[in-house]
């Protein structure tokens, strides 16, 4: 049996990748942006389902909401509204807008004509209520004769 001596060189190695030795940090951020996704909540009560989408920044015309088949898209075309001229005013910029699409299967318990949507204080709320045959019945009591 041979044994292989163990060296430790993690902290090596994560100060090269802190330094910027592995990664160009603008091509990093780029790709992260790109990739970047609005968060989401979905909620479940007794009458329905409420999807809570985070999209600060935004105005209610921005938001592009379709039924496709049995397929809910919450979406927005708005990206970046930044002149040449103002954009190199940064020192930093961490903000960013861009296109995204977030899709969800709609079941058949959902009432797809009055699916509502409501935005305020940057959170987009997307009602499903469901079907009344779909809803729990309250409980019976069936006196004995």
């Amino acid at each position: 049996m041979t044994l292989i001596k163990y060296r430790n060189n993690l902290p090596s190695v994560l100060n090269q990748i802190f330094d910027g030795e592995y990664y160009n940090e603008d091509e990093m951020r780029s790709s992260y942006n790109r990739a970047k996704l609005p968060f989401v909540n979905v909620k479940e009560d007794v009458d329905g389902f409420e999807i809570q989408l985070v999209a600060p920044g935004l105005n209610k015309k921005d938001f592009i909401i379709e039924i496709d088949n049995d397929v809910l898209h919450l979406s927005s075309e708005r990206g970046e509204d930044y002149s040449d001229e103002e954009m190199s005013k940064f020192t930093r910029k961490e903000f960013s807008y861009g296109p995204f699409v977030r899709r969800f299967k709609i079941a058949d318990s959902i009432q797809r004509e009055k699916i509502s949507a409501n935005y305020e204080n940057g959170i987009l709320y997307v009602y499903l209520p469901k079907r009344e045959e779909v809803k729990p019945k309250p409980i019976r009591k069936i006196k004995v004769s």
